[in-house]
């Protein structure tokens, strides 16, 4: 704006110095004047080289604001594609959690079956070290020669076959036992 107004009273100084030079024969003041006019002429070309140059500058500042704006639409695009990987991401961790805690309940529930499992077959083992045990002595009784089969080894063969029909009616837990 200061430029236009610059180069408006240039102008209108040129044009007072032309009119003065008609007006006036001297050749003092038509130098004078002829010089303002190469003065004006001066100012005007170096005004418009001004606003050439501006122009320029302007154009060249609007590029590159429009070529920021663009990168810029870019990078709020590449943005929101990190935040809706990160929120998926988060919802993937979050289910992970949950299949672990899952996972960690089903183990601790497992090991508690196994420790009730080993203690019942702990006790299995000890009931069919008993009875081996008690088969083991019964073979032994047997074994020996009897010297007087009277009443005594009737009773005591009635004790064994007793004591046997007891452990065969003794509950099964569920479990078989190997001999």
């Amino acid at each position: 704006m200061a430029k236009k107004e610059l180069t408006l009273k240039l102008l209108v100084t040129l044009i007072c110095s032309l009119a003065l030079m008609g007006c006036d024969d001297s050749t003092k003041e038509k130098d004078k004047a002829v010089a303002e006019a190469a003065e004006v002429k001066t100012v005007l070309a170096k005004v418009r080289g001004d606003l050439e140059r501006i122009q320029s500058e302007r154009d060249s500042l609007t590029a590159k604001t429009n070529r920021i704006s663009e990168e810029l639409e870019k990078a709020k695009l590449q943005l929101a594609l990190v935040v809706q990987a990160n929120d998926e991401l988060q919802e993937q961790v979050g289910e992970l959690a949950e299949e672990r805690d899952a996972a960690i309940a089903r183990a601790e529930d497992a090991q508690a079956a196994i420790e009730k499992l080993m203690a019942q077959l702990q006790e299995e083992m000890e009931k069919v070290s008993e009875l081996q045990g008690q088969v083991e002595q019964l073979e032994a009784d047997f074994a020996e020669p009897d010297e007087g089969l009277g009443e005594e080894s009737y009773e005591d063969s009635n004790e064994i076959e007793d004591s046997n029909e007891m452990v065969d009616e003794e509950p099964n837990e569920g479990t078989t036992e190997e001999t």
